[in-house]
């Protein structure tokens, strides 16, 4: 997935927000999609930026996890029933001790919602111990020193070149992740009609991305997300 690909993947997202920006009631205290969200989608915007010239290793573990993070809670969120979700609900699961709270319960759970599938499973939960492990460290580490990094499966489009073969594999994995996490959540909101406001153009863009990353013109059959790779023989 190229730049200019990326950028009508945001512009889509944006576009989709708009239409389904508003959740709850006024009982509950309305929760605002678009408002919440905004600066992942202005992360994206541009490129990533744990794809940054000069960054350091934890810089990069921060930046990368950090989106992948806020991704899931948003593929997430579009789950949840609408009439249910409030400003108040959303800090009491995702926030503290919230049951969400963790970038760990995020990834089980959208795991057993199919969401992922277990190529992202397997990439994600590594990812998680690494950024675990520089978190807690108590001196500089290197993304190369993490032999997990070879069991990353996930490859992205992008051009990446690291130090180590390692830091290469850890960034092409976050880059997928974050991309197709970002299709995923796309495919969601149109295939279960969510979106009410601005739908055609919605559905415009949405078809462009589809046709770019799947060669097709319109999204796969089933409802659920898209496969990042074909079934093994």
């Amino acid at each position: 997935m190229g730049k200019q690909t990326l950028d009508h993947l945001v512009a889509a997202l944006v576009c989709g927000f708009r239409g389904l920006s508003t959740m709850g009631n006024s009982n509950t205290g309305a929760f605002n999609l678009l408002e919440h969200f905004a600066p992942l989608t202005e992360a994206m915007t541009g490129g990533f930026a744990f794809l940054a010239d000069g960054l350091s290793d934890a810089e990069k573990v921060i930046l990368a996890t950090s989106m992948l993070d806020k991704a899931l809670q948003l593929a997430l969120t579009i789950t949840f029933y609408k009439g249910a979700v409030s400003n108040t609900l959303m800090d009491r699961v995702f926030k503290g001790t919230g049951p969400l709270s963790t970038f760990s319960s995020k990834i089980d759970l959208a795991h057993i919602q199919g969401l992922t599938d277990e190529n992202q499973n397997n990439d994600l939960k590594i990812l998680r111990k690494v950024r675990n492990d520089f978190a807690h460290s108590l001196g500089p580490r290197r993304i190369s020193e993490f032999a997990s990094c070879d069991n990353l499966r996930l490859r992205s489009e992008l051009v990446i070149t690291s130090p180590t073969v390692r830091e290469t594999n850890f960034l092409h994995s976050c880059a997928a992740l974050v991309a197709q996490i970002m299709v995923c959540i796309v495919a969601v909101l149109a295939k279960h009609q969510i979106v009410s406001e601005n739908r055609e153009r919605f559905m415009a863009i949405t078809h462009e991305i589809m046709a770019t990353i799947f060669g097709a013109p319109d999204f796969p059959a089933s409802d659920a997300p898209p496969p990042s790779d074909p079934p093994s023989e």
